[in-house]
């Protein structure tokens, strides 16, 4: 992905900001990892970028091949099991962490109902039945992802009689789900021609979404 460019308004520290997470979302948090780098050369793209804003919790990370998501309504509007908790701090902000290190802090307390995950200037906490875990902050500034969610809409369509993509890639982005096969149901791919990011989502679960780059041929 190229095209990353950085958003300095993206990499401001906050104040501390705290979520409940049920044991689906600790699970689906932690299988992110299946899609962000592994070159140590590149930490930021090694880390899982985290953005909290209004009402919206947001998990990003990227290899600059293919790019998952999952986001989380924080109101009390939807149902308790659908939706993460605000427990207490500031409205917006933004923090990056190793995402291999907060997938196995989430691992070390996944048989807890309920785990607290509280976002600071200094990293994120992951605490249950009295333990605590803290990632350190990964310094540096995240690529600015939006721009490739706005540039296709969920209505685009395939013009190209044909896209080769990398089964390794698509293996990851399904793992990146946190879902079993039965679960998963049906993934759609949307895209415009064969050269063009294809985004990638799942009808029966609305909070997760994808991008992969399609391979020249």
């Amino acid at each position: 992905m190229s095209e990353f460019e950085n958003n300095d308004s993206l990499s401001v520290s906050t104040p501390t900001v705290m979520y409940a997470l049920n044991q689906d979302q600790n699970r689906q948090i932690a299988a992110l990892h299946h899609v962000a780098s592994r070159d140590l050369t590149r930490p930021v793209l090694c880390g899982i970028h985290i953005r909290y804003s209004g009402d919206k919790l947001v998990f990003t990370v990227t290899d600059s091949f293919k790019m998952a998501e999952r986001s989380y309504d924080v109101t009390n509007k939807r149902p308790q099991d659908c939706n993460v908790k605000k427990l207490d701090g500031v409205n917006h902000g933004t923090v990056i962490v190793n995402t291999i290190a907060l997938r196995d802090a989430l691992n070390v307390v996944k048989s807890s109902l309920v785990t607290t995950l509280e976002l600071g200037n200094d990293g994120v906490t992951v605490s249950a039945n009295a333990m605590s875990l803290t990632i350190p902050t990964v310094p540096g500034q995240y690529p600015n992802v939006e721009q490739f969610w706005t540039k296709h809409s969920a209505g685009d369509v395939f013009a190209a009689k044909h896209v080769a993509i990398l089964a390794e890639y698509l293996w990851s982005l399904s793992r990146s789900t946190g879902l079993t096969p039965k679960r998963m149901g049906p993934m759609v791919l949307t895209g415009t021609d064969e050269l063009k990011p294809l985004h990638i989502r799942m009808p029966g679960e609305s909070n997760w979404r994808a991008i992969l780059m399609p391979v020249r041929v």
